[in-house]
């Protein structure tokens, strides 16, 4: 799974929120969201899900999956 941080940061700026905001969301720091948005942290499912709230983001809209990864997500119906 591979995760379009470009995606994530455009919508952030579209919506002109601050990665100070974000990271008050996130309950971490500025720099902490500044290493998540630019790939060099690796982000917890949940504070992706708490973004892709506050940007109002669908998953697969973010998020590259594999071949075996679409696979499963088709075979069980989501």
């Amino acid at each position: 799974m591979k995760i379009n941080y470009n995606i994530i940061r455009k919508t952030r700026r579209q919506k002109d929120l601050s990665q100070q905001y974000m990271a008050y969301i996130l309950q971490i720091s500025q720099a902490q969201y500044s290493k998540l948005e630019t790939g060099k942290a690796i982000w917890d499912v949940d504070k992706l899900g708490e973004i892709l709230d506050v940007l109002d983001l669908n998953f697969l809209e973010v998020v590259k999956l594999s071949e075996k990864q679409e696979f499963l997500m088709r075979k069980v119906g989501h």
